[in-house]
């Protein structure tokens, strides 16, 4: 026989009062804890020995590696008050010490539409291997037949400069030199980005300069000391600007914007001329 389940007790609605006394007791047992709670905190704080601040602990010689303030006070020990001047813009390069510069051009169209002119100068006598390679790729003279004609200007960096120069692939994601090697050194960092115009080359690292480069729309001092500035426009910055008030997604050009033809203007040196 299964056993008989006793029938489910009715009980009235609970009564004001024992709400009210519900909401006391929970209340007060609440209090209670947070009270609790709190005063095991402070003694466990108490327990705790003082430390002092960055300076009263450098003055009392018991201030540790990782302490805060630390490194700016190894700072100071290391460089003094020059370490905490303002930054103060590099001087920009004193082209009339440039010695020997060649100018090449860019013919550059967008939609195509005529074409406008870019002619940069390049520091011929100071950087011979890098404006070496950038005049083979405007000329289409090298081993591999790269060259600057029928390429992209395939990203505009808003307040900072437009890239160009994917010789290989003519996506924005190429890059090969026209000395042999994909790549080629960092020759040297002599020029600072201290203006609109300067022409630079695009690395992904440490010695790794190929074919494309930026020409900079404002000072771009987050290029100093990574990437070799090599010339100037000297005409077309008017053409330059064009591009950088195009429409873009995420910095890639809606428009179709082409270097249609390159060249060279004037000879003025390079590795080759260096080594005869």
């Amino acid at each position: 026989r299964p056993p008989t389940w006793p029938r489910a007790v009715r009980t009235a609605a609970p009564s004001p009062a024992d709400v009210f006394l519900c909401l006391a007791v929970s209340y007060l047992t609440m209090n209670a804890l947070r009270r609790t709670t709190t005063s095991v905190c402070l003694r466990a704080t108490a327990a705790v020995p003082h430390r002092p601040p960055p300076a009263a602990a450098r003055a009392m010689g018991t201030a540790k590696q990782g302490s805060s303030g630390r490194g700016w006070y190894k700072k100071y020990e290391k460089e003094g008050e020059e370490g905490f001047r303002k930054y103060n813009p590099p001087t920009p390069f004193d082209w009339s010490e440039a010695g020997a510069t060649s100018l090449v051009y860019l013919d550059v169209s967008v939609d195509g539409a005529d074409p406008g002119r870019v002619e940069i100068e390049l520091l011929d006598e100071i950087l011979p291997i890098t404006t070496t390679n950038f005049k083979k790729l405007c000329t289409g003279e090298n081993p591999d037949g790269l060259s600057y004609a029928d390429t992209p200007i395939h990203h505009v960096v808003k307040d900072s400069a437009i890239v160009a120069g994917d010789v290989e692939l003519k996506t924005g994601k190429g890059s090969h030199s026209a000395l042999g090697t994909r790549y080629f050194d960092d020759e040297a960092l002599v020029m600072p980005h201290t203006e609109a115009g300067i022409v630079s080359m695009v690395n992904g690292g440490v010695d790794t300069n190929g074919s494309q480069f930026y020409i900079t729309t404002a000072p771009s001092p987050q290029l100093d000391g990574y990437s070799v500035a090599f010339g100037r426009v000297t005409s077309g910055m008017d053409v330059v600007g064009s591009i950088t008030n195009l429409f873009s997604i995420r910095g890639v050009p809606v428009s179709t914007v082409t270097v249609t033809a390159a060249g060279v203007l004037r000879e003025g040196g390079g590795a080759e001329a260096a080594s005869a």
